[in-house]
């Protein structure tokens, strides 16, 4: 298994992006196969949905089995310097 070369790897494909940094659960199912089922699916996909509908952040790949996401949403103010 290779949990953590898919997540960098996506880190490195989906850089740059202006608004949410989304992740292909279908590609991430294919690759990680015995580590992904229905419930990770379906995770994956609110994932998706919950950045897109904050309009930024990027989409986290929790090395488990079964695979885990989450949504990191930025943050919404500045720490002082």
């Amino acid at each position: 298994m290779r949990p953590l070369a898919l997540a960098l790897a996506l880190a490195h494909a989906l850089a740059g992006c202006g608004g949410a940094q989304l992740v292909d659960c279908d590609a991430v199912a294919a690759e990680q196969d015995a580590c992904m089922d229905d419930a990770s699916l379906a995770a994956c996909r609110a994932a998706n949905d919950e950045c897109e509908a904050a309009g930024a952040g990027e989409v986290l790949v929790l090395e488990s089995c079964p695979l885990q996401f989450s949504c990191s949403l930025p943050r919404t103010t500045d720490l002082p310097q």
